[in-house]
């Protein structure tokens, strides 16, 4: 506390020669002494002659000049306060609810021994007596009640700068402000006018807090400031770019733009030390590739200056290098309508449509079926009706909005068979009761009526497929195959049965626009396997290729084959090879309107690879 004692002293000092008082009625008169030095000293902060109080619970100290005297009374008034003393020192002490802000006078009533001699003396019933008064402001200077919270921004130079507010105060002894980040002392500033700092060290908002504190004498400090920041994470983004095949670029952010520098390792190697830059381009995975099995990045930023950084570092790692784009876990059916040049495939329980080539996303419905299970989904060759098929029933859809579509129950639906919009809007699915034979059903394109034919010896069947032309009927199992010709009247004209001795035929497709064509793979190991196209009538092998899973691109007419690790695209009339790109092994890879597609749910524009008819 700061205190004037001497100032005090100079004004209360008063000589009380001559000054009698009487304490009880047998006091009386004597003879005045000729000096007699009678005075206080207060130990207080003062203001010319007025004392100011302006610290709580800190007393005012005084002590008693009486020239080898006992003092044998003291009494101080001080607003509704009395204190009584018979010492020559004390204090005095009060709280703000007893004496608030205000102004008041100090009175001081002093009693002293006469030293005469007498009986009433030595009795200690006469005395010297005397009174002394000041001026008292009370003002309190507080620390606020609720701390202010900082503004914050970032400097020209990038950097965070904090701002507080200068607490009022106006006669306690300021020695300067500390502030910390987290509870550590960042820094102390001695100067009461300078009430900002810049922390050349925030590279990341990650949750901090800050506090400023205004320190005093007296071991008084003050909350002036505090500052809780967001909890944010670097961001590490992969470019877009739904038809690269070689390098992709990956950018990074800490979000507010602090200045700051960047080590960037790619699988635990530095590729980048100590940067400014916030991009970096790397190789591309094969198509296909898992989000387990991609590039891992680490991005750590660190302060710009070396001398700014702590201990603590800030770091955000992601996997990338994925090729073309990810629709989502749980990808299962697709088709692609090139009537409306739009791409259709479910997730779980939900179906999905998306634009071609640029692959934005159009609709979504959800499941119409309790069961949620998506079996097939099949587009219209003539128009933009959609059919999508599960466990207990189909559901068609319109276009690729994806609104309100007509439901058909269905029962004890054969896997693998996918139901069909043929091209004279009729839906053709199969249905079987074990053991009987395969029941080949055609619905009226409004679902109203249904027309059933049984088609002979087909129990033992497990895979089958119609044309779109509602034509031929394909089934095959692992000892033949067989190829029903239907009518119009969708009635049975001819069967012939292939035999076959070697891998059973799956994931048999005609030809788009031409049901004259067949093609079918054959497993001949886990991993290898034969496609051939055959000519519908006579089974008879047109083309013939080494790979495991294929398709016809209904849009250009190319073949897809997927091999081991490579996926080719091949123009059957010319026999050319017209692009070649590496997938992760394994996978199955589909062209549909130019657009690549692995099982797993990766689709890639590759139109700008392909050469035109």
């Amino acid at each position: 506390m700061r205190t004037t004692t001497l100032s005090c002293l100079a004004l209360l000092l008063l000589i009380l020669a001559g000054c009698e008082a009487s304490l009880h009625e047998n006091f009386v008169d004597i003879e005045k002494p000729d000096k007699t030095p009678l005075g206080i000293n207060l130990n207080a902060f003062a203001e010319g002659e007025n004392i100011i109080i302006y610290q709580e619970n800190i007393p005012i100290y005084y002590s008693f000049e009486t020239s080898g005297r006992e003092v044998l009374k003291a009494e101080f008034t001080l607003g509704d306060l009395l204190f009584e003393s018979n010492g020559k020192s004390g204090e005095l002490w009060f709280s703000p609810n007893q004496l608030p802000n205000g102004n008041y006078t100090l009175t001081c009533n002093l009693y002293v021994a006469t030293n005469t001699g007498s009986i009433a003396d030595q009795a200690g019933m006469e005395a010297y007596g005397g009174t002394m008064s000041w001026k008292v402001t009370v003002a309190y200077e507080k620390e606020p009640t609720e701390t202010p919270e900082m503004a914050t921004r970032i400097n020209e130079e990038g950097y965070l700068e904090l701002t507080w507010e200068k607490p009022y105060y106006k006669y306690m002894n300021f020695l300067n402000y500390t502030v910390y980040k987290r509870g550590e002392l960042l820094a102390t500033i001695e100067d009461a006018g300078i009430t900002s700092f810049t922390d050349k060290g925030h590279v990341l908002d990650n949750g901090d807090w800050y506090n400023v504190k205004a320190n005093f004498e007296d071991n008084v400090s003050w909350y002036v400031g505090y500052k809780i920041l967001p909890n944010d994470n670097i961001t590490i983004e992969q470019v877009e770019d739904l038809s690269a095949i070689d390098f992709c670029t990956v950018k990074w952010s800490n979000g507010k733009g602090y200045k700051c520098k960047w080590n960037i390792y790619v699988n635990q190697e530095l590729k980048m030390k100590e940067t400014e830059e916030t991009s970096i381009s790397i190789p591309l995975c094969a198509f296909g590739t898992q989000q387990y099995d991609l590039h891992y990045i680490q991005v750590e930023a660190v302060a710009y200056d070396t001398a700014d950084r702590g201990s603590y570092t800030y770091s955000q790692s992601s996997t990338v290098g994925m090729m073309g784009k990810y629709l989502g876990n749980g990808f299962t059916n697709f088709d692609y309508n090139e009537r409306d040049n739009t791409l259709y495939y479910s997730i779980f329980d939900e179906i999905y449509s998306m634009s071609v080539p640029d692959l934005k996303p159009i609709a979504r419905h959800s499941s119409v079926s309790p069961a949620n299970n998506t079996n097939a989904i099949n587009t219209s060759e003539m128009n933009s009706r959609v059919l999508v098929s599960y466990n207990d029933a189909l559901a068609l859809y319109e276009g690729k909005m994806l609104t309100a579509p007509l439901i058909h129950p269905v029962s004890n639906r054969v896997n693998g068979m996918g139901a069909r919009i043929l091209n004279d809007d009729r839906i053709f699915y199969i249905e079987q009761t074990y053991p009987k034979d395969l029941m080949a059903c055609i619905l009226s394109a409004d679902m109203e009526s249904e027309k059933r034919v049984t088609l002979p010896e087909s129990s033992f069947y497990g895979n089958g497929v119609v044309s779109a032309d509602g034509k031929y009927i394909y089934l095959d199992n692992s000892v033949e195959i067989a190829i029903y010709t239907m009518s119009p009247e969708f009635e049975i004209l001819e069967k012939k049965v292939y035999p076959t001795n070697e891998s059973p035929f799956s994931n048999a497709r005609f030809m788009p626009h031409n049901s004259s064509l067949l093609l079918v793979r054959r497993a001949t190991t886990n991993t290898d396997g034969v496609i051939t196209i055959y000519n519908t009538e006579d089974m008879t092998a047109v083309h013939s290729y080494e790979a495991q899973y294929a398709n016809i691109d209904p849009k250009t007419g190319y073949l897809c084959l997927s091999q081991e690790d490579q996926v080719e695209i091949i123009d059957i009339n010319s026999g050319e090879t017209l692009f070649t790109l590496p997938i992760k092994q394994y996978q199955q890879a589909y062209l549909l309107g130019g657009i690549l597609i692995s099982s797993y749910g990766h689709v890639l524009n590759i139109n700008p690879y392909l050469k035109k008819k």
